[in-house]
């Protein structure tokens, strides 16, 4: 089982726990006082660290995504088709967003 180590605070943390949540990958939620000791485990100390279920240390949530990915393939969170409907996109969808853009840029330098 995997050990997700982290904070309530950290959006990294949190955004590891839903990953393992949706997936469905039996985990425990360790937080608090509790995490400091994985952070020795790693190399670079920061949070999420997942302890995984062979006794590994490993941190930085996206190598942990792709990696968790490989291992567990069901209920993927990566899409491949997000790259094919950008390029299907006309680009003049995408003007009038600059233009508002440039709009607000002007309107939040002007003097009030």
């Amino acid at each position: 089982m995997y050990r997700l180590n982290g904070a309530l605070g950290s959006p990294y943390s949190l955004t590891m726990r839903a990953l393992l949540r949706y997936r469905r990958i039996a985990h425990v939620w360790v937080h608090g006082a509790d995490s400091r000791d994985a952070l020795a485990k790693v190399r670079a100390p920061v949070i999420p660290v997942v302890e995984y279920p062979d006794g590994t240390f490993h941190n930085d949530s996206t190598p942990l995504i792709y990696d968790l990915e490989a291992r567990h393939p069901d209920r993927s969170v990566r899409s491949d088709a997000w790259p094919t409907c950008a390029r299907a996109m006309p680009h003049s969808t995408l003007r009038p967003a600059r233009g508002s853009i440039r709009c607000w840029r002007k309107r939040d330098a002007s003097p009030r």
